[in-house]
């Protein structure tokens, strides 16, 4: 595509441009390649033209920039773009030929939820007959199939649109997709047209970015505010969810939860594999088995029956039949158990409220004792340690404080913070992760639960530049093996 014709869709033009072929399009100057646009963005930490030597070597053809006053010595059209992170989607929408004209787009917000309601909608579409693709924290892929992984909830604009231009080549039918408070923010999603918004929470999160709840709450709200969304998909029992539904009176409002007037949750009682729960939907009750822990999952599997159902209206019922089909998300309340070993659930709360509520599930199924393992992230908001120590405190018959990607903060300091707000002594303060869950599988008793908290899915331990292979999953499940063929030679 010509860089005159791409820009003239939005108004713009810069000298020399007629006979500039673009290629691609890359916001890394790492990505760039030959013939390749480059959109040099102002970020927290730098400028995107403090590479733009790189990108020039690998390729770049032209520069697109925004907030730089010093000179730009470059032989390629240049031109600075007031607010050019809010035009990114839509250049890349143009360039990319509109990919999304053929797909229904979900897009999932929240702080809690995210991941397990984008995984629960694309099994109950798929089950319906769409052709649907998952974007988020565990990649973009259709199916088994994994497009790419990506480093991001939510990536930038060029890379969703180059996704969505694969899709549409897959014919695809269906996206649902993580949507970041960071990304709504920074216009990463700016652009995309979503049908159908859904929010699953709102509670203490990301406060070193956005400093105050005020502000990451607007930050959210702008998945329903800023787009032509047609649904509003929203849980009735959060306080912020019940606000924003008064402001969206030309949207279609979906609600779920114990309040809700759409899919109303009258009563939950655990399981040995999960939940049963009566559930009234817009007025006819009946009862439905969940394989899947906790309060908090029903919630975010009528989350997605509210989003599968806003696309497909007529499908309510059959929706419902496929519930007790679902299965666990990686690395979400998953649990691990051989039959001497206590059951160890691996997951992703690495928040004050999502501690809370796995503790909470765990305890409603536990017959023994409960084992909390867990650590804050390095460089993030320091604020909930405390928070999340006396949570784990109140609500563990034993805790154990470990390491949860330090990055550059020492991980005693990050440990000590967590112990600050606890009422109880931990049983161990041990900073080699490793370590901490082996004391636990091994000291633990076969009726107790042991929650490991805070990696959930992740593969990798964050320590300092270095970024080491480690996954909970996999530990838990070497752990165990090893545990249950002592079992056996001792028998």
């Amino acid at each position: 595509m010509r860089l005159d014709h791409l820009l003239s869709k939005i108004g713009l033009y810069v000298e020399h441009s007629s006979d500039v072929e673009i290629i691609d399009m890359a916001l890394d100057s790492r990505k760039v390649t030959d013939g390749s646009l480059f959109l040099a963005l102002q970020g927290s930490n730098g400028h995107g033209l403090d590479y733009i030597d790189e990108a020039i070597t690998n390729g770049a053809v032209a520069v697109l920039y925004d907030q730089w006053s010093g000179e730009l010595p470059i032989d390629v059209p240049a031109l600075k773009v007031r607010e050019l992170n809010t035009q990114i989607g839509f250049l890349a929408n143009i360039f990319y030929e509109y990919p999304c004209q053929n797909l229904q787009i979900i897009g999932v917000t929240g702080t809690n939820g995210k991941t397990t309601t984008v995984h629960l909608i694309a099994q109950l579409a798929e089950r319906l007959g769409y052709k649907v693709a998952r974007i988020g924290t565990l990649g973009a892929s259709v199916g088994s199939h994994k497009l790419v992984g990506l480093d991001r909830t939510t990536p930038d604009a060029v890379t969703l649109f180059k996704i969505f231009s694969e899709l549409q080549s897959l014919e695809v039918q269906v996206v649902a997709m993580e949507v970041s408070s960071h990304a709504l923010d920074q216009y990463r999603v700016h652009g995309i047209p979503f049908e159908v918004a859904v929010m699953t929470n709102l509670t203490r999160d990301h406060l070193d970015y956005h400093g105050d709840m005020d502000s990451y709450g607007r930050a959210k709200a702008r998945l329903f505010c800023d787009f032509n969304i047609r649904y509003a998909v929203l849980n009735s029992d959060d306080v912020f969810c019940k606000k924003l539904a008064d402001t969206l009176s030309d949207k279609e409002v979906v609600t779920f939860g114990n309040l809700a007037n759409d899919f109303r949750i009258h009563c939950i009682e655990p399981t040995s594999t999960g939940s049963r729960i009566g559930l009234s939907v817009r007025g006819v009750t009946s009862s439905i088995e969940l394989p899947l822990l906790g309060e908090f999952n029903v919630q975010n599997v009528l989350a997605a029956v509210g989003a599968v159902t806003a696309i497909k209206p007529q499908s309510t019922d059959d929706v419902l039949a496929l519930l007790n089909q679902l299965e666990v998300v990686p690395g979400r309340m998953e649990c691990f158990k051989t039959q001497e070993s206590a059951t160890v659930v691996v997951d992703y709360a690495h928040t004050p409220d999502a501690l809370e509520k796995a503790l909470n599930t765990c305890r409603s199924h536990c017959p023994g004792e409960i084992w909390s393992v867990f650590g804050c992230g390095g460089g993030r908001d320091s604020g909930k340690r405390p928070l999340m120590g006396r949570i784990a405190s109140e609500l563990s018959d034993h805790v154990v404080l470990t390491s949860d990607n330090p990055r550059f903060e020492s991980p005693l300091k990050i440990i000590g913070e967590i112990r600050s707000g606890m009422t109880q002594t931990p049983i161990l303060e041990e900073v080699d992760r490793s370590k901490a869950i082996q004391f636990a599988v091994k000291t633990a008793k076969s009726k107790d639960y042991i929650l490991l908290a805070g990696k959930g899915h992740e593969n990798y331990q964050i320590i300092g530049q270095r970024t080491e292979s480690f996954s909970d999953r996999i530990e838990v499940t070497r752990l165990l093996k090893r545990e249950d063929r002592g079992a056996q030679h001792a028998s």
